[in-house]
């Protein structure tokens, strides 16, 4: 069994969130392959809450969806 000490990053933000006319998560897929980082995954949350303690959630018909980018690499 080969031991690796890798990291995790986790970022949080709305999915209409953009860069110029780019989707944010999709700006940070490419970046996270540019730079040979081991992984990346985007998903979807389905609640939560932050400091200010609003509860966000999805709905349906609202556009108001929080992604959770995951990005994992190596620690060197």
């Amino acid at each position: 069994m080969i031991e690796d000490r890798s990291m995790l990053l986790r970022i949080y933000f709305d999915e209409d969130a953009f860069v110029g006319d780019q989707p944010l998560w999709r700006h940070i897929i490419k970046e996270a392959q540019a730079h040979d980082l081991a992984g990346a995954t985007m998903l979807h949350a389905l609640a939560g809450y932050g400091q200010a303690r609003r509860l966000h959630q999805s709905h349906v018909v609202d556009n108001d969806r929080s992604v959770v980018c995951e990005i994992v690499d190596l620690e060197s």
